[in-house]
């Protein structure tokens, strides 16, 4: 239970920090080129776990414009710090959820460019509320049962959901 409570208050100042920031950024006085607005993660956990899901599917979409290591290093930020950083963990990641996800990203997606366009079959639990530590999302599929994905909240990303487990 305490570790639900610090997860949520890490969650908390994560957003309170993005919060000044943007305040801050007001006061300052307008540069020649726009500074880049802060992104505020969203409160609601339902929305927090859609927005890495929109995050891993754009990075699995882009990955032809960038190089190998660089699109893996983009997914390899988006998964918990439990499940890589050793070469063992990386090079699995790598093999049997990066390389899967690039090749049948499309296949979750109802517009095969728009990484936001997949749909939620069904949440466990539900609902999903700030204290929940892990969350299983089924995406519906085309020609195949809908795959779960793990996300499960990182201390080390401020209680921010991370990807845990795949089977798409």
């Amino acid at each position: 239970m305490a570790d639900a409570t610090l997860s949520s208050l890490a969650q908390e100042v994560a957003e309170l920090r993005a919060r000044v920031a943007m305040l801050e950024a007001r006061l300052q006085p307008p540069a020649k080129s726009p500074a880049p607005v802060p992104v505020v993660a969203p409160s609601d956990p339902l929305e927090s776990a859609k927005a890495l899901v929109t995050s891993l599917f754009a990075v699995a979409l882009n990955a032809a414009g960038l190089s190998d290591e660089d699109a893996f290093l983009a997914f390899r930020d988006l998964v918990h710090a439990d499940r890589r950083g050793t070469p063992l963990l990386d090079e699995e990641l790598r093999s049997y959820k990066w390389r899967p996800l690039v090749q049948r990203c499309r296949q979750y997606l109802s517009k095969p460019e728009d990484p936001t366009s997949f749909h939620i079959e069904r949440v466990q639990p539900e609902p999903i509320t700030p204290q929940s530590e892990q969350v299983k999302l089924y995406l519906r599929a085309e020609k195949r049962m809908p795959p779960p994905l793990t996300l499960r909240r990182d201390a080390t990303a401020g209680g921010a959901w991370r990807l845990e487990a795949s089977s798409l």
